[in-house]
């Protein structure tokens, strides 16, 4: 009995955090301003860019996008 409520349980939980994906994760694109790049030219991207890299790689992989601008 407890063993059935246990998998029930388990299995609800993962399917509320595999539902809930943004629009880069099931595109495979990430793009910089997303993840806060201004890409004005003045602010500093340096940390929205890296936390770009970041997820597509655990992702998987994926493309990097940067719109036009300055970064």
């Amino acid at each position: 009995m407890y063993k059935i409520l246990f998998l029930f349980l388990t299995l609800f939980i993962c399917q509320s955090y595999t539902g809930a994906q943004s629009p880069a994760a099931t595109s495979g694109i990430y793009n910089v301003k997303i993840f806060g790049a201004k890409g004005n030219g003045t602010d500093m991207d340096t940390k929205s860019i890296n936390k770009a890299i970041e997820t597509a790689a655990r992702a998987g992989g994926g493309t990097v996008y940067f719109p036009a601008g300055n970064y």
